[in-house]
């Protein structure tokens, strides 16, 4: 059935224009109330994360004030690596001559004896560079910051010499009753910790003025003294 609207035109573009501003109306608040949501989830997030800022920044405070706690036991740590580089260094190379005496006194046959002992060291090394100081870590994130000085780096020890290699050399002179003696002698060097290629560079008869049986045998020798000779050496 055909509806027909009898009232005035002017009253209909009236309603038309009511239902397309209360269209428009609707659409602007439905617009605003979008606007509104992401406003107000956008607040929670930016509340969330100054929350985090701020938890952030309390630990990095913590963390600082145990770095500064624990900066004299750092400070005594270097000190301690430093003196144990001084030692090094004054002990690199060295040899307990008293030692060595004590191991001559050991290995002498008995029928032997010295007239002259000399020792002589070789420094066949070079000290290593010393590495550069690491900085000290400072705590990141949050708005804390500064940075505890780093620990003066300790002096390297110089590089110690091969396992085996030579650092000094011992010569002697002496007399002995006989060759064989001599030999044994040389025998026993060898078998001190640290004491290689011992060697007689000269030996002669020799008339000590007591008839046929004041002859003796008059020589010359040495021995290497290798690493493990050394300070250093006899620890490892």
């Amino acid at each position: 059935m055909t509806q027909v609207n009898l009232l005035p035109s002017d009253v209909r573009e009236r309603q038309k224009s009511r239902r397309v501003l209360a269209a428009a109306v609707t659409a602007v608040a439905a617009v605003v109330a979008l606007l509104f949501f992401v406003f107000m989830l956008q607040t929670a997030r930016l509340s969330n994360e100054n929350k985090k800022l701020a938890a952030q920044d309390a630990l990095n405070q913590s963390l600082q004030g145990q770095i500064s706690t624990l900066q004299p036991f750092a400070q005594l740590k270097a000190d301690v690596a430093l003196r144990q580089s001084l030692a090094a260094q004054a002990l690199n190379n060295q040899v307990r001559w008293s030692g060595v005496l004590r191991d001559i006194s050991m290995v002498i046959p008995d029928k032997m004896w010295l007239t002259a002992v000399t020792g002589t060291l070789t420094d066949t090394t070079a000290a290593a560079p010393a590495p550069a100081p690491a900085p000290s870590p400072s705590p990141s994130g949050g708005s804390t910051s500064g940075s505890t000085p780093a620990a003066p780096a300790a002096p390297a020890a110089p590089a110690a010499p091969l396992t085996g290699s030579l650092v000094g050399t011992i010569q002697f002179q002496g007399m002995a009753s006989d060759n064989p003696t001599v030999a044994l002698w040389l025998a026993r060097l060898v078998r001190v910790h640290g004491w290689v290629n011992s060697w007689v560079s000269s030996a002669q008869k020799t008339t000590t003025g007591e008839g046929s049986t004041g002859t003796k045998i008059q020589f010359n020798g040495s021995v290497d003294l290798a690493y493990e000779a050394t300070v250093q050496g006899s620890k490892k």
